[in-house]
């Protein structure tokens, strides 16, 4: 339904739910997945309050006709392109909503007017095209550009997610500021701290946890968490394990490094199982695998230090998770991660091994400083809310309607 919004029913948002499914993409689990769930847990009902209904658009709502999956079924490739932008607008044009959010600006259609709101998590494709690009199929990759970038410049407005991001939308879509919307994402309530422990109770907790993990209770835990594409520059912690692995310590007091995530089916796997066994290091790093959301607070907590070399990231989630936890964390000083992490100190440049080395044997060596710095990254983190983040998404909703019912 597009055109006014009637002054004598309920306006109506849908919300596109698609990325519940662990079927649609690659969504489920992650930061998309995260954002979602969280919104949907507060949205409801301060909608209701404020006089708007929500409906979520999971795959049941947005059902695809029986002629629609038999198209898409025959093509050779290209078969959610064909289905987002041919077949969701067919399906949309069928609903009574006066709004739509997609919270992924890929998953929205290029062509169905102006009447959504779309999140924008991040342009990194576009800022690394050489990453994302694979040889052979550089059409495919600005055709799905030139999709994903319409859908942002054609909505009504545009949410993202950090001042960085922000940033990039205006310069490289040329979608003006006032139509962009700043909403940080935050930290789950289970996300609990760990500061309380700290003192003789943490050590033998961080133990105890790291057995029910299936780790070496007595090294110390270099943890990382999140997906392995090369954006991410997950094999820079190998070469930061490898100098730490050089230094005269104990074999009880060399770290371990942790790699949690889905990552098992990811192009790059390959790749890093090989770069482990060519720097020797298939004894010091343990491959976890996903992590069902209701253990990631112990995996948290079973860690001493929070390592992520991104070179890009939208927002940076589980930096703000293992801050609320109450690790230190170490991260590049690049894109969203200052706005995350807040503390210079923690921020590194240049992505030089020996200095991330460096960082992490002092946190070893001196547990005052690694405490104090845990407690000022709870204090931190706890400044993020989910409910913050779902009150600045209704206000988006509501300006919207209020201007189409005027």
């Amino acid at each position: 339904m597009t055109g006014s919004v009637s002054a004598h029913r309920i306006p109506a948002v849908g919300i596109d739910a698609r990325g519940l499914s662990p079927a649609y993409k690659a969504h489920y689990g992650r930061g998309t997945w995260r954002y979602l769930c969280e919104l949907l847990r507060y949205l409801p009902q301060m909608a209701e309050e404020s006089g708007v209904s929500i409906q979520q658009m999971d795959e049941n709502y947005l059902r695809v006709g029986s002629v629609a999956s038999a198209i898409s079924d025959i093509l050779p490739f290209g078969r959610m392109t064909f289905l987002n932008q041919l077949n969701l607008p067919l399906q949309l044009g069928q609903r009574d909503v006066d709004l739509f959010h997609f919270i992924s600006h890929g998953d929205a259609p290029a062509f169905f007017g102006g009447n959504t709101v779309v999140t924008v998590l991040d342009l990194i494709p576009q800022i690394f095209p050489e990453l994302y690009s694979r040889p052979g199929q550089g059409w495919r990759f600005k055709f799905a550009r030139y999709l994903e970038n319409r859908a942002a410049r054609t909505a009504a407005s545009v949410i993202v997610i950090s001042e960085a991001t922000k940033r990039d939308v205006h310069r490289l879509l040329d979608v003006p500021l006032e139509r962009i919307h700043v909403t940080p994402l935050a930290v789950s309530e289970n996300f609990g701290s760990r500061v309380e422990f700290a003192g003789g109770q943490l050590p033998e907790m961080k133990k105890e946890l790291r057995q029910d993990f299936g780790l070496n209770p007595e090294r110390p835990v270099l943890l990382y968490l999140g997906g392995i594409d090369r954006r991410k520059n997950v094999p820079f912690l190998l070469d930061v394990l490898g100098r730490l692995k050089e230094e005269p310590l104990p074999d009880q007091q060399k770290p371990q490094l942790v790699l949690a995530g889905r990552i098992e089916k990811d192009d790059q796997y390959p790749a890093l199982l090989k770069r482990i066994s060519e720097l020797d290091l298939t004894d010091d790093v343990v491959l976890l695998g996903f992590v069902a959301d209701d253990r990631l607070r112990d995996l948290y907590w079973a860690a001493d230090i929070f390592m992520f070399p991104s070179r890009y990231e939208g927002f940076g989630l589980p930096l703000l998770e293992a801050m609320a936890c109450g690790v230190p964390v170490l991260a590049e000083n690049n894109s969203s991660l200052p706005e995350v992490v807040a503390d210079p100190a923690l921020l590194l440049r240049g992505f030089v091994a020996e200095q991330w080395a460096g960082e992490v044997k002092q946190l070893l060596a001196c547990p005052e400083r690694a405490e104090m710095i845990a407690r000022a990254g709870v204090a931190h983190a706890a400044r993020f809310s989910w409910r913050a983040t779902a009150a600045a998404t209704l206000e988006v909703y509501t300006e919207l309607l209020d201007r189409r019912r005027g």
